[in-house]
């Protein structure tokens, strides 16, 4: 079973990378659309009333750990500095 990473998830089209999965081949995969339902309903609970999806929340998380100077983490979210 291979790792999962933050930058294997491409938020934008919903898909993830899985490397060697079965067959030991590379493939992308949609994202099941709850996931989507998920993260709505999160948003709702806590009451962000904002017009985001999971791709802002990449960015979001990416800009509180520039501001909290752990720009050094940054690559967890596939970003490079």
């Amino acid at each position: 079973m291979a790792d999962l990473v933050v930058s294997d998830v491409k938020s934008v089209n919903m898909q993830v990378l899985i490397m060697l999965g079965k067959g030991k081949k590379d493939r992308c995969v949609n994202l099941p659309e709850s996931i989507h339902h998920v993260f709505k309903n999160a948003m709702n609970k806590a009451k962000i009333n904002k017009d985001v999806g999971i791709h802002g929340l990449r960015h979001s998380f990416a800009n509180h750990l520039l501001e909290n100077r752990l720009g050094h983490l940054i690559g967890i979210g596939g970003y490079n500095i």
